[in-house]
Parts: C-alpha cells; structure tokens; sequence
C-alpha cells in the first residue's frame, strides 16, 4: 500500500508564526483594521482568510482588498533570510521520505516556499507542492485525496482548521498535529487528533505502524 505523507508547511516545517503574523497585521492595518497575535491565532480554527473576515467584521470589498495586500506583502516578508525551518525539520523530511510519497499544502504561496526549500536542499523530496492564498485546503483535498483508504494518508498540521478541511473530505486520513506551531496541545486535543506529537519522532514512528 503505498502512503502519501502530506505536510502543512508554516508551523509544521517553518518557524515562521511571527513572519506570517506580522505581515497579516500590516495588511490588517491597511484597511484601516487592527489585529492581535491571540485573534490571528483564533482563526487558524477554520480557513484563514474566512475566518478573519468574520474577526474583523469585513465586507466583500474588504476582504477582497485584504487578500490582495497579502499577495502583495507576501514576499517582502516571507524570505529565506526571515522564514527558517526547524532545527529538525531535514532529518524529518528525509526520513518520512523513506516512508511515503511527500506533499505539501500550505496556505503561503508555493513559489516562496520552493525558495526555502530549495535554500535546505529540500525541494526534490516532495512530489506535490500546492501553495495557497485564498482557496480552502479542503478543495484541494477534495480533488486528489476522495478515495483514499485508511492507512494511506497521513497529514501533519498544527491548526485545529486544518484537521476539521481534511476530516471533510475524508474521515480515513490519519491526521496528526504537532504542538510547536500555531496552535497549543490544549487546542490541538479538543479536534481529538490520531496523534498529537510533541516530538518529530513520534510522526516517524506513527508512520511506520498503520
């Protein structure tokens, strides 16, 4: 049975929550918005710029004009010289690649995250590398992962919003969130994930035995 091992790329692999803070607080500030790290944080609940516009209370015009400025603000913030991996997240990648066929779906724009990859020597362990900036992950999901068996899918994430998308479209992905991302262990635990991982090992032999 062959396994497709997919990533969330910020928080997951990137230490890049205050990057991707900062720079959605700029936008937030140029509709004339203000943005806390703890209400950021809220809205990795569900899909991000959703949720946000509900935070913030935005027409359709806002929120078309807030998506844009992200597009905007993106690459001047996220950079090789501002967005780091883990200490451990090489040794991960290349050892779940032994594992699987490896994807990643992230919410950040794909061609930056080549960028960061590339700079690790990375890049070429992934298969699929979907970056995203206004379309829910769960239709990306909907397209590719619909009849796939338990046991062979595996998606690492750290948002409680990202275990609720890939649950919709398929309740046998294995989902498993690691507490040093976005989203606490106490917030993690209350979507009841199938491995809450502290440590990368623990993703590796989760792996392993299903």
């Amino acid at each position: 049975m062959s396994k497709v091992i997919i990533f969330d790329f910020d928080g997951v692999l990137a230490d890049s929550v205050n990057t991707v803070f900062k720079m959605n607080k700029e936008a937030v500030s140029q509709i004339n918005k203000t943005l806390t790290m703890d209400e950021y944080l809220s809205c990795f609940g569900g899909h991000i710029n959703q949720r946000l516009a509900i935070l913030l209370n935005l027409n359709e015009e806002e929120k078309r004009r807030l998506i844009e400025i992200k597009a905007d603000l993106f690459p001047s913030y996220y950079r090789t010289q501002e967005v780091k991996l883990f200490s451990f997240s090489k040794e991960l990648v290349v050892k779940a690649r032994d594992l699987g066929e490896l994807w990643i779906v992230s919410s950040s724009p794909r061609e930056l995250i080549i960028n960061i990859l590339e700079s690790y020597g990375l890049v070429d362990y992934f298969t699929k590398i979907i970056g995203q900036n206004s379309q829910p992950k769960n239709l990306f999901f909907q397209s590719t992962l619909k009849d796939k068996k338990g046991g062979e899918v595996f998606f690492i994430t750290d948002t409680t919003g990202d275990i609720k998308e890939a649950r919709m479209v398929n309740s046998n992905i294995l989902t498993i969130a690691v507490t040093w991302g976005f989203h606490s262990e106490k917030v993690l635990k209350v979507e009841n994930p199938d491995l809450l991982a502290s440590e990368y090992n623990e993703i590796l032999d989760f792996i392993k035995t299903h």
